[in-house]
C-alpha cells in the first residue's frame, strides 16, 4: 500500500486533469485541492485485474483530510472507462479498494473551474 504523487496539467480555457498512476491493489492517490475547480469526469484505464475496483473519495476537510475524513464520489468503479462525477467535493483522491496482483491502474479527473469562484 503506497500513496502515488499525482500530476497536475492545466489547459487553456479553465480545464485541468489530474492523474495518479500507476496505482495497485491497495494503494491511494496523494490528496489534491481542487479548489476553484469542479470534479465533471473520471477516467480509469490500463489493468483492472480480478476484483479490481477504483473508489474516487472526496472530503470538505479545511485542511489535508485524516482517513476518517474521506467519503466516496459515488459508486466503486470497476470497469475501465469515463463515467461522470456529480458529487463535488474540496479535496480528491483514488483509492484502489479491490484487485489481485495485476492490477495496475492509471486514474484520471477532469477539472473545470467553477463560475461561482471567480467573484
Amino acid at each position: 500500500m503506497a500513496t502515488i504523487p499525482g500530476r497536475v496539467e492545466v489547459f487553456p480555457g479553465g480545464s485541468a486533469v489530474i492523474s495518479w498512476g500507476p496505482l495497485a491493489n491497495g494503494d491511494d492517490g496523494a490528496p489534491q485541492l481542487l479548489g476553484a475547480y469542479r470534479v465533471t469526469s473520471v477516467q480509469v484505464f490500463d489493468t483492472l485485474g480480478a476484483g479490481g475496483a477504483v473508489q474516487l473519495r472526496g472530503s470538505l476537510a479545511s485542511a489535508v483530510p485524516q482517513a476518517a475524513e474521506w467519503a466516496p464520489l459515488g459508486a466503486n468503479l470497476t470497469a475501465l472507462g469515463v463515467s461522470a462525477v456529480t458529487t463535488q467535493a474540496l479535496w480528491i483522491s483514488p483509492l484502489i479498494a479491490g484487485g489481485d496482483g495485476t492490477t495496475s491502474l492509471r486514474v484520471r479527473v477532469l477539472l473545470t473551474a467553477d463560475p461561482r469562484a471567480s467573484g
